[in-house]
């Protein structure tokens, strides 16, 4: 024998149901959301690593710098190349320290200004004894703005 269920019954049920996997599909779907979003710690040790990225790319430019003070073939070549990647490191920079919110203004403005004065000093042509140590206090100020550590010796 069937029991008779009225429509209105039905209904309510029908609609208790799908109120209730609404709010737990909203709610699942919040958890796996606050699982995969980056956490304040993965921000900033990713700007950690760009900054990382740059001060090599900065030690790449002052090997580079000296070889074309060598006089080695290809100088005005190597000299052009120390000029575009000094600009690029330059212009890397500038948007990585801008996307540090932990960083002060005025280390945003001091590490951009690092960087620079090791590209002006690549255009000027300086020693490459001058540029090394441009080059060390540019690392020194962007490791410190990110709170990077300084590789192992």
């Amino acid at each position: 024998m069937a029991l008779y269920i009225p429509a209105s019954t039905r209904r309510r049920r029908t609609a208790v149901v799908a109120v209730v996997a609404v709010v737990v599909g909203l709610l699942v779907g919040l958890l796996i959301g606050r699982l995969l979003a980056p956490s304040i710690d993965d921000t900033v040790r990713s700007k950690q690593g760009q900054v990382s990225d740059l001060t090599a790319r900065l030690d790449g430019l002052g090997l580079e710098y000296q070889q074309q003070a060598g006089g080695a073939a290809g100088a005005a070549d190597a000299r052009r190349g120390a000029i575009d990647a000094a600009r690029g490191i330059v212009a890397d920079t500038t948007t990585v320290v801008e996307d540090m919110p932990w960083v002060s203004p005025t280390e945003r403005a001091k590490a951009t200004a690092a960087v620079r004065s090791v590209q002006a000093a690549v255009e000027q042509g300086v020693p490459p004894a001058q540029l090394t140590l441009a080059i060390a206090a540019a690392e020194t100020v962007l490791r410190d703005a990110s709170g990077a550590a300084a590789p192992a010796a």
